[in-house]
């Protein structure tokens, strides 16, 4: 649910300053069943995997050699190196990258292994940020993204508005100072209670 509330305090927050106008809404059966489809495969071929496996596996064995700190720092080098280990060897094989890599794409790495890592450490749960990268990829594939299915059409007064505002800054920055300061309160609870 916190992606979701983040985007939509992102879309209010988008229209308050005329950044973009919602034109229009888009309802259809055909849309919730894409919906619906993309949830499946994301979850089994986006969000379970890499969750296992870069904020449990990864970090866990991370955790269990290295500060706290170290662990989260490699974590977040480990799993920016793998999409750009991938691409490379994409193009050594003469295959086109599934996305291009440069430095927006690599910030946009950092800030939401960030995240997700945040709410595994808060919620000591890996089910909130496999949920958090879940919702973010169906935010970003089904409101953000202007492709022909959507929930909603939107123009932009100033290109690249949803990318940059409503899915970097409210959604993943956004989730970052949320979990952050939840973070840091459950830490101060924990060294108030230690005799």
């Amino acid at each position: 649910m916190l992606p979701l509330l983040l985007v939509v305090c992102g879309f209010i927050a988008a229209s308050q300053l005329k950044w973009i106008d919602i034109v229009e809404w888009h309802f259809s059966f055909q849309l919730f069943f894409s919906i619906f489809v993309n949830v499946c495969f994301a979850f089994l071929y986006e969000a379970l995997p890499e969750e296992l496996t870069m904020r449990g596996l990864v970090y866990s064995g991370l955790r269990a050699k290295l500060p706290a700190f170290l662990a989260y720092v490699g974590q977040l080098l480990l799993f920016v190196s793998v999409p750009v280990t991938v691409n490379l060897l994409q193009q050594l094989i003469g295959m086109e990258p599934g996305v291009v890599i440069n430095t927006d794409y690599v910030i946009l790495l950092l800030a939401f292994g960030t995240v997700l890592q945040l709410l595994r450490s808060v919620t000591d749960s890996l089910w909130a940020s496999i949920g958090f990268h879940l919702g973010y990829l169906e935010i970003s594939r089904f409101m953000v993204a202007q492709k022909d299915l959507r929930l909603l059409t939107y123009s932009e007064r100033y290109e690249g508005t949803g990318n940059l505002f409503i899915l970097f800054t409210m959604v993943i920055l956004g989730g970052i100072l949320a979990v952050g300061a939840l973070y840091l309160w459950q830490r101060a609870r924990r060294k108030k209670a230690e005799p």
